[in-house]
């Protein structure tokens, strides 16, 4: 048995420990810097190290590039190897498997059995991308995911249904005047009208120091001071052009007003 006495030092006063702790040591190491950071990521893929290389065997583009990339590459190669050739600095073997960067390079005969396992919980394609991405590569990853995905039948019976784009076009104007479109917008904390003519495209612009319906027909009556009554007036669902002077000053001035859907204010375009 052995008894100690603990006692409380200051760092300051252990400036000897911790010089040698940041030493450096004489001796080699037997780990090689390029393995240090290449974890067997394959026991989380239920693959052993032997039957990645035996894929390589049947795969007779990645056997060269392993060859190329243990024993160098050289100078002239075959057109199907210049896409590794400008990733040789990024490529590297380990236990006779071959690496882009710290991800393995999967061979083509298991590659379906990789895009399973991604899918296994059914993910979708960005969520397949993420859990693949710094574990497993090859050649076209990203196509074979998004590929393999929409081939689930499974996730084409539950995934989200779009919903029906409709499009529809407001009819041509052949004169002026003949439908104009209002709406109010803001522009840091002033409120505008903003007027437009379907058919000129002529636009106006006018400062409201007020919202209601008062004050909307007061400018509008100043613009049609200069160019007339238009045949038809666009506006939204919204105070004040929903209000019942509103639409008694369009019966009385014999302009048709129409509004916008409820709720798809893009329509008033």
């Amino acid at each position: 048995m052995y008894s100690y006495t603990i006692q409380y030092r200051l760092a300051k006063q252990m400036t000897h420990v911790d010089a040698l702790s940041r030493l450096p040591l004489n001796i080699a190491i037997e780990v090689e810097e390029s393995s240090i950071n290449r974890f067997c990521i394959t026991n989380d893929f239920n693959l052993s190290t032997k039957e990645i290389p035996d894929g390589y065997k049947t795969d007779k583009i990645l056997e060269k590039v392993i060859k190329y990339a243990q024993e160098g590459w050289p100078n002239n190669i075959e057109e199907d190897l210049e896409y590794y050739f400008k990733l040789r600095d990024n490529l590297g073997t380990q236990d006779n498997c071959l690496f882009f960067g710290d991800s393995i390079i999967i061979p083509e005969s298991i590659r379906e059995e990789i895009l399973k396992l991604l899918h296994k919980d059914h993910h979708g394609i960005v969520r397949m991308k993420m859990e693949g991405r710094g574990i497993v590569w090859w050649r076209g990853m990203a196509k074979n995911v998004e590929h393999f995905v929409k081939g689930c039948e499974i996730c084409c019976q539950t995934q989200s249904v779009p919903k029906e784009k409709v499009e529809s076009k407001w009819l041509e104007t052949n004169s002026p005047f003949e439908r104009v479109h209002i709406d109010f917008f803001y522009f840091y904390k002033d409120i505008f009208l903003l007027f437009v003519d379907s058919y000129s495209k002529f636009i106006d612009v006018k400062l409201m120091n007020k919202t209601n319906v008062e004050r909307v027909i007061y400018t509008l009556q100043e613009i049609f001071a200069y160019f007339g009554l238009p045949t038809e007036l666009v506006a939204d669902n919204g105070l004040p052009s929903n209000s019942w002077k509103f639409n008694t000053y369009g019966k009385e001035s014999n302009i048709k007003v129409t509004k916008t859907p409820p709720y798809h204010s893009q329509s008033n375009g």
